[in-house]
């Protein structure tokens, strides 16, 4: 754990939507024109996660999204343009309100799910 590091003190902070020993799921705290956002984040402080990290953070943001959702269009986005990239983390969110208050939206690779959608 680092001290300095935002995503490594969640949970004294922030009520968390989910947690098992390896991930954190929470809002974030800026919702950048959007009205779900959340992020699933690594408890070890790292910017080069393990491939099981990696997958348990994709399928908890996935059945997060999935539930929440429906049958909406949704995203999880690259974290190339990450505010807090000392410490890996992987967000998902609907589609902007304002697209001009999340600029790098249109810019970042992203997968949109529903992916069965026709």
């Amino acid at each position: 754990m680092d001290k300095k590091c935002p995503l490594c003190s969640i949970p004294k902070y922030e009520s968390l939507l989910y947690e098992d020993d390896k991930i954190y799921l929470v809002s974030t705290k800026d919702l950048r024109g959007h009205k779900v956002r959340v992020m699933a984040v690594t408890k070890r402080h790292t910017i080069e996660p393990t491939f099981e990290e990696q997958i348990l953070a994709d399928g908890i943001l996935f059945e997060h999204m999935t539930k929440l959702m429906g049958k909406n269009d949704w995203y999880i986005v690259s974290s190339q343009f990450a505010s807090i990239p000392q410490h890996w983390h992987r967000i998902a969110m609907d589609f902007p309100l304002e697209e001009e208050e999340d600029p790098m939206f249109t810019k970042t690779p992203k997968i949109m799910f529903p992916i069965w959608r026709k």
